[in-house]
């Protein structure tokens, strides 16, 4: 199963493009939910892959969740806010303050304010040329996909912290990385702070976003999931 969160796609949810960690983390428990409830599956046998930024909210969705069995993680972005703020704290108050004030706003006024969602130039949440090569350009183009980020996201996406999430997981774990997809030294510490079964798996990449849709990658990557869950599945 794979789901629009509320917010995005075909889902509902007001307003659109809004990225809220707890919405998502949510919607994810409930589709959990909604699965083991299902006639054709066995509620013992539930795992969850996340890929990107959607390992972190796998992650989170499994925190004190019996029924998640196993996970796996691909090119995961493991957030380490402290170490983010530390970095720049001006810089990271600054737009966790522009978010309130756009949240703001919002309840005032219903106009959600927005920038894109990736963009090479300007103000945009993502802004490095492999995620605009891949999210601004018909390589992941689909009918649906809007290129817009509502700025009262950065008040719940600025301190999503992905890293305190580890010591928490009671389920074996399979992590895919690269050294050159998204921060792979936030990969090794969040490894290294899983207390569960664990096998971390590095593989060649380009960057983050082949492993999108790279065949190579892809086969690479589900073929070790798949292992991963039958071993802890059965």
């Amino acid at each position: 199963m794979a789901l629009d969160h509320r917010h995005y796609g075909q889902s509902g949810g007001e307003p659109r493009q809004y990225e809220h960690h707890g919405h998502k983390v949510e919607d994810l428990r409930a589709e959990l939910d909604a699965l083991a409830e299902h006639e054709a599956v066995d509620a013992g046998r539930l795992g969850a892959v996340g890929v990107c930024l959607g390992t972190g909210y796998v992650m989170w969705a499994s925190v004190d969740n019996p029924r998640v069995r196993a996970i796996a993680g691909v090119a995961g972005y493991y957030r380490d806010t402290e170490q983010m703020r530390a970095n720049d704290p001006e810089g990271f108050d600054a737009k966790v303050a522009q978010g309130i004030a756009a949240r703001e706003h919002y309840q005032r006024t219903g106009e959600v304010i927005t920038i894109p969602a990736v963009a090479l130039e300007g103000d945009a949440a993502m802004t490095l040329r492999d995620t605009f090569d891949y999210y601004g350009t018909p390589r992941a183009g689909v009918p649906n996909y809007t290129n817009a980020f509502a700025v009262m996201s950065r008040e719940h996406f600025l301190p999503f912290d992905v890293q305190r999430a580890a010591p928490r997981i009671a389920a074996p774990v399979l992590m895919i990385h690269s050294e050159r997809a998204l921060s792979p030294q936030w990969a090794r510490r969040y490894h290294d702070a899983l207390t569960v079964p664990k096998a971390m798996h590095w593989v060649e990449s380009k960057g983050q976003t082949d492993f999108y849709d790279h065949p190579r990658l892809v086969e690479e990557s589900t073929d070790r999931i798949a292992e991963h869950l039958h071993t802890h599945l059965g």
